[in-house]
């Protein structure tokens, strides 16, 4: 699960650096895959299995209702 925070943490970094540098439109690819790995990692804390979608709506609904 460590890895896939440290990816989120990382590919957030990588989507600053995007948008500073105009590069808007991967930009928000990047920030898009740094919600998906932090989503994936506190659904594997929550469940103990990773998530079979790349769906960010589906993953935070999932994670929505394992919370209450």
């Amino acid at each position: 699960m460590e890895r896939w925070v440290e990816n989120a943490e990382r590919y957030r970094n990588y989507a600053r650096r995007s948008f500073e540098g105009d590069e808007y439109d991967l930009a928000c690819f990047l920030a898009q895959q740094s919600a998906e790995f932090l989503l994936r990692a506190m659904l594997m804390k929550e469940v103990g299995a990773r998530p079979l979608t790349h769906s960010l709506y589906e993953m935070a609904k999932r994670l929505a209702q394992l919370r209450g």
